[in-house]
């Protein structure tokens, strides 16, 4: 890994660690984020795949299979919505690409950047538009951060309203709302 590409690892790990806290897991996101030129924000997309085990001192926060990995990808994607519109052409290439598991990440984003960005219509009529080719996984994983966030940001709610409009969006969001939680 080039010395670049490690220090950008480390940085994405710092922020992992705090998925807990969600306050802190923000900020640190906005503090790396204000770091991101250019030579970063093209190494970002390889940052979603790597380490998909903690480092030591950090396995007995995520014991889970993938649980690092998943904070880690969380991480990459808060990062590139601080970074705002340069890192707009990355997050369109996840979101609208082949599917991966983080391409629910990459819509959530995308919901996130139109809920205050000027050319939010692009953005909510772009995801309509590619609704039904989404993988019913992404949508759920999407909306359900978004769910969340909707309880304490009006404009979230407005971009979920929008979706809702498409089959794929609501079936999926209807899902979230009547599914019963776990309990311990």
């Amino acid at each position: 890994m080039a010395p670049s590409q490690a220090m950008l690892s480390q940085k994405i790990g710092w922020i992992a660690q705090s998925i807990a806290d969600p306050q802190e897991f923000e900020q640190r996101a906005r503090s790396v984020a204000k770091d991101i030129g250019p030579a970063e924000l093209a190494n970002m997309k390889a940052q979603l795949h790597l380490e998909h085990t903690p480092p030591e001192h950090l396995q007995t926060q995520f014991p889970q299979l993938g649980g690092w990995l998943t904070a880690r990808q969380f991480a990459v994607f808060e990062v590139l919505f601080y970074v705002g519109t340069p890192a707009l052409p990355l997050v369109k290439e996840v979101a609208y690409g082949p599917y991966d598991w983080t391409q629910g990440n990459a819509i959530e984003i995308l919901c996130r950047f139109a809920a205050q960005e000027p050319g939010r219509d692009e953005l909510v009529n772009a995801l309509l538009e590619a609704g039904p080719s989404f993988c019913w996984e992404a949508l759920l994983y999407a909306l359900g951060p978004l769910k969340q966030r909707a309880a304490a940001d009006p404009a979230i709610q407005r971009v979920i309203d929008q979706l809702r409009m498409q089959a794929d969006f609501s079936e999926a969001y209807d899902e979230l709302c009547s599914a019963v939680p776990l309990t311990s």
